[in-house]
């Protein structure tokens, strides 16, 4: 899901290359998990000959993480991987070891 977390925030979501490496049209799933109301708002979806790119426009970047949640849970329930964040517990010494970036 990374792939598609980084690419809606970048040069866009290719419905023919989502297809291509992971079987899902990801035209549905965004349409499926997102009022329509919230895409025509603030997504472009850009028609080329052989394509269809999903892109934020500018007002869509500020709701991208909101955006970007709920087609990740859409896909997650697709594929049958659904991932439960359970945070962290700040008294869990075994955070202490991980590497500064």
């Amino acid at each position: 899901y990374e792939s598609a977390f980084l690419a809606i925030r970048s040069e866009g979501l290719s419905k023919a290359r989502f297809l291509k490496d992971y079987g899902i049209d990801i035209k549905e799933v965004i349409q499926a998990s997102i009022d329509s109301h919230i895409i025509d708002e603030f997504l472009i979806l850009q028609q080329t000959e052989d394509d269809i790119i999903i892109r934020l426009n500018s007002k869509g970047f500020a709701i991208c993480d909101e955006l970007s949640l709920r087609m990740i849970t859409a896909l997650e329930e697709k594929m049958g991987a659904v991932w439960e964040s359970t945070g962290y517990d700040e008294d869990d010494e075994s955070l202490i070891n991980l590497p500064i970036i």
